[in-house]
């Protein structure tokens, strides 16, 4: 009986010490970059912004994601520009952004986290909401952890209609803006 006792307080023991290596954290955004690209008969097209704000908690193990079990992510529809005013009117008008001023990601999924050297390879899954049009989506990233900073990077490929969007057009539809976009995103992550 004093061996089962003496086995099972060591493994209690070995199983604490690896217990111990795994750390959660929780996020915020420090320093945000999104772009969206497109085409239009005139030509391509991009809109950035630096002003999304949000919530990403994860479960470390040294150095580097072993989980992610909480990405909530906003942004102001207005803050996307282009350094033109016309098309920025006609962008926001498309994205409803009076009636719906935020644009979000909420994580409900991670399907895998691998690992190439230093970079975590991520697929999520999450809600996108765009327009006021929720839609599941699945999310390729990347993540890098550089001595305590955590950067996440990604792009998805979308379609506007997807979310109930009309694409702009300008000119009297003269110039038309394509249905597909792309949303290229850079995140820094800081501890709360």
């Amino acid at each position: 009986m004093n061996r089962l006792v003496k086995k099972l307080g060591l493994l209690a023991i070995a199983i604490g010490f690896a217990g111990s290596t795994l750390l959660a954290q929780s996020h915020q955004i420090s320093n945000a970059n999104f772009e969206v690209e497109g085409t239009s008969t005139l030509h391509d097209w991009t809109m950035e912004s630096k002003a999304a704000s949000g919530t990403v908690n994860m479960t470390m193990e040294g150095d580097k994601i072993k989980s992610i079990y909480r990405f909530d992510v906003k942004l102001k529809a207005e803050s996307l520009e282009s350094g033109k005013s016309t098309m920025d009117d006609l962008a926001h008008e498309a994205l409803k952004s009076e009636d719906h001023p935020m644009i979000s990601f909420k994580l409900t999924n991670i399907k895998s986290i691998t690992y190439s050297g230093n970079t975590a390879n991520i697929i999520a899954t999450g809600v996108l909401t765009i327009a006021g049009k929720s839609k599941t989506v699945d999310i390729k990233g990347t993540g890098v952890n550089n001595n305590g900073t955590i950067t996440l990077k990604g792009s998805k490929d979308l379609k506007m209609t997807d979310f109930d969007m009309e694409p702009p057009t300008a000119m009297f539809g003269t110039i038309k803006t394509g249905d597909s976009i792309t949303i290229n995103y850079s995140l820094t992550l800081k501890t709360k």
